[in-house]
């Protein structure tokens, strides 16, 4: 009867020790799970606002290259409508 005790309380405390190995096993598993998510959530957040701010430059860079090409345009307009207003000026004038 002894023996018998002894044997359950021994297979007792084995059910127990494995389900305390288990237990912290997969708690570390799911702790390094977890690290690694964070870390791949960081990554990928840089990654996306590296992206974000590349598009962002080149659009910039879009809208000054329209700004001065507009500019141009606008001072080779401003200056012929300015020549052909002398030019009218002076065929008036000359009549």
């Amino acid at each position: 009867m002894f023996k018998i005790n002894s044997i359950r309380k021994f297979n007792l405390f084995n059910i127990f020790l494995l389900i305390l190995v288990v237990t912290v096993s997969l708690g570390g598993f799911a702790l390094s799970q977890y690290q690694q998510y964070i870390k791949d959530v960081a990554d990928f957040e840089f990654r996306y606002i590296e992206s974000k701010k590349i598009a962002i430059r080149q659009e910039v860079e879009k809208v000054m290259e329209d700004v001065t090409y507009r500019k141009q345009v606008t001072a080779r307009t401003s200056q012929s409508s300015l020549s052909s207003s002398k030019l009218y000026l002076r065929t008036i004038s000359s009549d």
